[in-house]
């Protein structure tokens, strides 16, 4: 961030086990009169589809929504924010939204991690290769299945893009539906209503996780160049392009 420049974090937490709600939507449109706002973090707030008049905040060069509960329709306006370098969606429920990215021309790191990006939300996510800035992608936790192999190694080879995090799953199928019947438990025991929400996210985050067998996970890794910096999950564990260390350079999907 550049001297003088004006930023807004607002900071939350679940260290007591329960949200915080620091602000509701008609606290969030008081922000848009803030025109010279050039970084935001709203991390962790209950923004919903009230976030989609951030995109009249134009000055944005570094935007960080983590776990905000947002969703296609909360980012319809961040088209208008052609001046974001670094954008932080990780943690929501964005899916096929990321169609209204595509005109965000300085973007340079784009963290979408667990934000539902199926075989179809891919499909649109291809469309940002045509970002000459972008350099660091991250969609890690995804719900990506092995019919998208074609896409990702359309877009690996026709982007600016030297940093991709991919992580389809990290778990076994045995540990998947261990951590499914503890969440089902939770749910029937906890009545506060707020966890039960959070509860509830993470058995969907749960309950939508793919397991890639190490067969489908070699099959990507033939057809990329050697030594593209990508990590992939199978079920036996994760595997890495052949030349390229895990270890080092930027995981895109821990980016804030």
């Amino acid at each position: 961030m550049r001297k003088g420049d004006p930023r807004l974090l607002i900071r939350n937490d679940y260290s007591n086990g329960y949200p915080d709600r620091k602000l509701n939507g008609t606290g969030l449109h008081y922000l848009i009169f803030l025109k010279n706002l050039t970084e935001l973090s709203l991390d962790k707030q209950f923004l919903g589809d009230n976030a989609s008049v951030l995109g009249n905040l134009i000055s944005l060069v570094k935007l960080s929504l983590k776990d905000t509960f947002l969703t296609e329709r909360s980012i319809v306006l961040f088209g208008n924010l052609t001046n974001l370098e670094e954008l932080n969606l990780s943690y929501n429920n964005i899916g096929t939204g990321t169609r209204h990215l595509a005109s965000l021309v300085q973007l340079r790191t784009l963290n979408l991690t667990d934000n539902s990006i199926n075989d179809e939300a891919f499909s649109h996510l291809v469309g940002l290769r045509n970002l000459e800035n972008l350099r660091c992608l991250g969609i890690c936790y995804c719900e990506l299945t092995p019919r998208s192999i074609p896409n990702i190694v359309t877009f690996v080879q026709t982007s600016k893009v030297k940093e991709f995090s991919i992580k389809p799953v990290f778990s076994s199928r045995r540990e998947r539906q261990k951590k499914i019947n503890e969440e089902n438990s939770a749910l029937t025991y906890d009545s506060d209503r707020e966890y039960r929400e959070i509860i509830r996210k993470r058995l969907i985050w749960w309950e939508r996780q793919v397991v890639w067998e190490q067969e489908d996970v070699r099959t990507l890794l033939e057809q990329l160049p050697q030594g593209f910096p990508i990590e992939i999950y199978s079920d036996k564990g994760s595997l890495t392009n052949p030349g390229h260390s895990s270890s080092g350079g930027s995981n895109c999907c821990e980016v804030s």
